[in-house]
């Protein structure tokens, strides 16, 4: 078993196109809000740990390339929250702009450093998401 079959479990939870079972509405109900609750706090986490809202649509990177625009600087007190960088909308042909490209380079390196800590095993991954959230999981 492995993340493959785990998404698509989960999608097919959240779709309700998952194979219910015979006992009928009340399992059915608590299996979609068991679905529907484990989607709160992946997006929390993905958002809260690794930018996502900010990187979304940006993904046509691959993180060596993000890593040309990422001048090393240390990113202890960068100011995320702050910096402006808003989510890309790429319509009419937009193209992002050299600092927007800086700002979401620093988010990648902090991605992937966390990503690298939490797979590390359980105390990395406590440290990036924190304790109480791997306790939620």
């Amino acid at each position: 078993w492995d993340l493959d079959e785990t998404l698509i479990c989960f999608n097919s939870l959240l779709t309700s196109s998952f194979p219910m079972g015979s006992q009928g509405d009340a399992e059915d109900a608590a299996l979609l809000h068991f679905a529907e609750e484990l989607e709160s706090i992946l997006y929390a986490v993905i958002e809260e740990a690794f930018f996502f809202d900010s990187l979304e649509g940006r993904n046509r990177w691959n993180l060596a390339e993000a890593a040309a625009f990422d001048d090393g600087r240390p990113l202890e007190d960068y100011p995320f929250a702050s910096d402006g960088l808003a989510p890309f909308q790429k319509e009419g042909g937009a193209t992002e702009s050299e600092e927007e490209k800086r700002k979401a380079a620093f988010r990648y390196r902090i991605a992937r450093q966390r990503y690298e800590q939490a797979r590390a095993g359980a105390e990395g991954l406590s440290e990036v998401v924190g304790a109480a959230r791997v306790e939620e999981v």
